[in-house]
């Protein structure tokens, strides 16, 4: 026997075999020795099984039946837990052993040597200071499964370990588990199938003065979940800003917007949608906006070619005159 390992007293022959353990799980025998157990240890009657918060363990009688034992759990295996079908077997072992154990006292030996550890294992000290609490289990005719706090009865729903506790364990003996998984979709853009969309009414995309006033725009590809769209003209320096709004019929409409207020020249239009997640998406288009016929920064001018402005009957049926500061997109000029 290594230096690790833990004697222990014990009634009889082993009960039931661990076949399933998660976390901290040790087990108190009979004369309070205690020992972490692992994955084929033994256990017998009358023991008391502990396990940590984060621990787990399924014990496989060897009538067949199962016990699974949760978190923070104090267990005995008493006849509460297990009344195996060979009670008269399981009894006399019981009574020869306890004779045994008289006998060995009256002799002078030390109990604790009578049974020897399983195998080695974690100091029963390296499970930490728990919280505890005390464990009833209901017995049926395959399995048993603990409750907590109050004395169980037929009519108390008992709970399950992370396992559907149908009564059988076959799926839990299987190594199959059935997970529950919950999807939700998640919105991360405003502009799911990428396809928002801004144009103009006009088809050169150019607006003269008259049309500055009240500037139409479309709108394609909002997104159904959308919950604001506003739509920005700006000449660089200064801008416009207008919020669509959603019509009976479910479109998003932009309202005609006065213009007229920003400089001529190339106008970015950008259109911003806003989803109830807020998320946002923005799609761009450009205008020229031109509302005057001199629109740069060299003045229309006119000037007759005579030095002296002054036209005789000599130059009367031919004047020469200059013109200056004529924008290139001029059509004609009287």
């Amino acid at each position: 026997m290594s230096d690790s390992q833990t004697s222990f007293a014990t009634l009889g022959s082993p009960i039931g075999t661990i076949i399933q353990i998660s976390g901290s799980v040790l087990v108190k025998s009979i004369d309070g020795n205690e020992r972490v157990v692992k994955l084929g240890d033994s256990v017998f009657y009358g023991e008391t099984v502990v396990t940590g918060s984060a621990g787990s363990v399924t014990i496989q009688f060897v009538d067949g039946s199962n016990v699974v034992i949760g978190g923070d759990s104090v267990v005995s295996l008493d006849d509460e837990v297990y009344t195996p079908a060979d009670v008269g077997d399981l009894a006399q072992d019981s009574v020869t052993d306890a004779e045994a154990l008289q006998q060995a006292i009256a002799d002078g030996a030390d109990p604790t040597l009578i049974q020897d550890a399983p195998a080695a294992g974690e100091d029963a000290n390296g499970i930490g200071e728990q919280q505890r609490v005390d464990v009833n289990v209901d017995r049926n005719q395959e399995g048993a499964l603990p409750s907590y706090g109050f004395d169980t009865d037929h009519s108390v729903a008992l709970p399950s370990f992370g396992y559907d506790t149908n009564n059988r364990f076959s799926s839990f003996l299987s190594g199959d588990e059935t997970n529950s998984v919950s999807t939700r979709d998640q919105d991360s853009s405003a502009d799911t199938d990428n396809n928002l969309s801004i144009s103009l009414n006009q088809t050169d995309q150019t607006v003269n003065k008259i049309g500055s006033g009240g500037v139409a725009v479309n709108l394609g590809g909002v997104d159904a979940d959308a919950t604001q769209v506003s739509i920005a003209f700006s000449d660089g320096t200064t801008s416009v800003t207008t919020n669509a709004v959603k019509n009976s019929a479910g479109d998003w409409v932009v309202p005609e917007t006065d213009i007229s207020a920003l400089k001529d020249g190339s106008i970015v239009v950008t259109a911003t949608v806003t989803d109830s997640t807020g998320n946002t998406a923005a799609a761009v288009t450009n205008l020229d906006l031109d509302t005057s016929a001199d629109s740069d920064d060299t003045a229309l001018s006119v000037s007759v070619a005579n030095s002296d402005t002054i036209v005789g009957a000599a130059e009367a049926g031919s004047v020469s005159v200059t013109l200056d500061g004529v924008d290139s997109d001029a059509e004609t000029v009287t």
